[in-house]
C-alpha cells in the first residue's frame, strides 16, 4: 500500500504556531481544505511534537506554501530549530497578523484559529478556521512530487 500512497501529491507547507511564550515551525505535507463555509483547513501533526503543544495552548497558526524552487530550505524547518533574530535556522520569517510565524519568501499563506483536533493513530489532525489569506509571490507551490527522493510515511 505504501507504494501507492507515495504517489499522492501533497503540498509542502511551513506550519507556524504561537502562544504567549513562544513560536515554532515545522514542515507539513498532510494538509487539506475541509470546509468551504466557513473556510476551514486541516493539518496532521505527529504526536509529541513541540509544535502541537504550542498550538494547543495558543490556538493560532499559519500555513505557508513553499514555492517550487524552495526545496533547499525545507529542511531548515525540520527537527531542532534555532529561532533567533527574525530567522528560523537562518531563513527569515515574519509574524502574520495572528502572531504566528511565516517565511518571508513563499507562494502565500493562510492564518488560522484552531477549531478542533482529532487524535488519529500517531498523528493529531488539527482543523483551523481561516481568518486571513495573503498571496506573497504567487507562482507554483512545492509538492512531494518535486522531491524525487523524499518519502514521508508518518512514522
Amino acid at each position: 500500500m505504501a507504494d501507492v500512497l507515495d504517489k499522492f501529491h501533497y503540498g509542502i507547507y511551513v506550519l507556524g504556531v504561537t502562544n504567549e511564550n513562544e513560536i515554532n515551525t515545522m514542515i507539513a505535507s498532510w494538509v487539506t481544505q475541509v470546509s468551504g463555509d466557513p473556510v476551514m483547513v486541516g493539518a496532521a501533526i505527529k504526536k509529541g511534537r513541540r509544535t502541537l503543544k504550542v498550538l494547543d495552548t495558543g490556538k493560532k497558526f499559519t500555513l505557508a506554501l513553499l514555492g517550487e524552487n524552495q526545496a533547499d530550505i525545507m529542511d531548515k524547518f525540520k527537527g531542532q530549530k534555532e529561532i533567533d533574530n527574525g530567522a528560523v535556522n537562518g531563513v527569515p520569517y515574519k509574524l502574520a497578523d495572528n502572531g504566528a510565524p511565516v517565511p518571508e519568501q513563499c507562494v502565500g499563506y493562510i492564518e488560522l484559529t484552531l477549531e478542533g483536533r482529532l487524535s488519529l493513530g500517531n498523528h493529531v489532525f488539527c482543523v483551523g478556521r481561516v481568518t486571513n489569506e495573503v498571496l506573497v509571490d504567487g507562482g507554483h507551490g512545492l509538492s512531494v512530487a518535486d522531491l524525487h527522493s523524499h518519502v514521508y510515511r508518518g512514522v
